[in-house]
C-alpha cells in the first residue's frame, strides 16, 4: 500500500513518540543536520560505523572542531562544537559522532551568519556552553584530540572549562597544522586549502562536523606523509635504539609578549603567534619582547641593534619555530 507523503510523515512522529530515544533527523536548508526528539533539538549522534582502520593505529582519538563568533575567547563565544571519536579493536575502528549547536550569550555577528551559515535563530533552542561542554568532556575522555590549528580551539575550550571548574589538560592534543608544516606542503595551511592539495573530500561550509571529517582525511595523508612518526600514544622511554616518536604539540603561551619581524615576512607565522596571545608589531619600541631575524648570523640590521639596546631579545625565526611549534 503506498502512503501519501503527509501521512507517512504522521506515523513516523508517532512511532519516534513511543520510543522516546531515536529522533527525526531534520535537514536545514545549507546541508548541516540535527535531531529533534519531542519538539526539542538534541544533538546528533550517529550510529557506530564500522570500517578498517587505514593506518593501523589501535588508539583511540576524537577530532575535534569548533566555530565562534569571533577569535577571543574571552571576549566571543562557542556556537557549535562536533567531535568525531574513533575506537579501533581488533582492526575493526568504531566510529562516533556528537555535534551540537550552542547558545552564546551574544548575537552572532553578520560576518559569522555568512560564514557559517548559524544564525540568532539557528541556535535559540540550543543548550548554553556550560551544558555542551559537560557532555563534551564525558564524549571524549581521555582520548588524545586531533585539530586543525589546535591551539585556536584548546584556547576556546580550556577558558570555558575553566569557568566551570574543568580542563582538558589531560588530553594530548595534536595538530593537524603542525603535521603539514613539518612535511613541509608548502602554505597556505588552510584546512581548505590542505584538503584540496591532499585530495581530501572538503565541504567547504564551515561547520564543525564537515570540518572535523576534512581534518581526518588531512591527518591521515600527512601521517603516511610523515612516514608515521607522529604517534597519538603518550610518550615513553624506548626499550630499544627506536628512536622515540615525535609528537606534535599545541602552541606555546605567548599571552603579552609582543613580536617584531626583520628580514621576512611570514603571515601565518603571525597569525600563530596573534592565536597564541601574542602580538606582532611593526616596529621596535620598549613594550616589544622578542625580535625574530631571518638569519642569527646574518650582519646586524637597525631593528637588531635598537632591540639590543633596549634589551629585547634576538631569536632567530628558525630556533622559535622549533620551540613554538614542536614539543621535544
Amino acid at each position: 500500500m503506498r502512503l501519501s507523503e503527509k501521512i507517512r510523515k504522521v506515523f513516523a512522529v508517532g512511532f519516534m513518540a513511543g520510543i522516546g530515544t531515536v529522533g527525526v533527523q531534520d535537514v536545514d536548508a545549507d546541508g548541516a543536520t540535527d535531531f529533534t526528539v519531542r519538539g526539542r533539538r538534541r544533538p546528533l549522534v550517529e550510529r557506530p560505523v564500522e570500517r578498517d582502520d587505514p593506518d593501523g593505529d589501535a588508539s583511540p582519538f576524537c577530532v575535534l572542531d569548533i566555530e565562534t563568533t569571533g577569535f577571543s575567547p574571552q571576549r566571543d563565544s562557542i556556537i557549535e562544537i562536533a567531535v568525531i571519536r574513533r575506537d579501533t579493536e581488533d582492526g575493526i575502528t568504531r566510529e562516533r559522532v556528537l555535534n551540537e549547536l550552542v547558545r552564546p550569550s551574544g548575537n552572532i555577528p553578520k560576518r559569522i551568519r555568512e560564514l557559517t551559515g548559524i544564525t540568532n535563530e539557528t541556535v535559540a533552542d540550543a543548550d548554553t556552553i556550560d551544558r555542551v561542554l559537560s557532555r563534551v568532556a564525558a564524549f571524549v575522555g581521555d582520548a588524545p584530540i586531533v585539530a586543525h590549528n589546535a591551539h585556536f580551539d584548546r584556547r576556546f575550550l580550556e577558558h570555558n572549562a575553566r569557568l566551570m571548574g574543568m580542563t582538558f589538560s589531560g588530553n594530548e592534543w595534536v595538530c593537524t597544522m603542525r603535521m603539514a608544516q613539518r612535511v613541509p606542503l608548502g602554505g597556505p595551511y588552510r584546512l581548505g586549502a590542505l584538503a584540496e592539495r591532499l585530495d581530501v573530500p572538503d565541504q567547504g561550509s564551515h561547520r564543525a562536523l564537515d570540518d572535523c571529517r576534512a581534518t581526518i582525511g588531512v591527518y591521515r595523508a600527512v601521517h603516511r606523509l610523515l612516514g608515521g612518526s607522529v604517534s597519538l600514544a603518550p610518550r615513553s622511554a624506548p626499550d630499544d635504539d627506536e628512536a622515540v616518536p615525535a609528537e606534535v604539540a599545541h602552541d606555546a603561551d605567548l599571552s603579552g609578549q609582543v613580536f617584531v619581524f626583520t628580514g621576512f615576512r611570514d603571515e601565518v607565522l603571525a597569525a600563530r603567534i596573534g592565536n597564541a596571545g601574542g602580538t606582532v608589531a611593526g616596529g621596535i619600541s620598549k613594550k616589544v619582547t622578542t625580535l625574530l631575524v631571518a638569519d642569527a648570523d646574518a650582519k646586524p640590521t637597525g631593528k637588531v641593534t635598537k632591540a639590543r639596546e633596549y634589551g629585547i631579545a634576538v631569536r632567530s625565526r628558525e630556533s622559535f619555530e622549533r620551540e613554538f611549534y614542536i614539543a621535544q
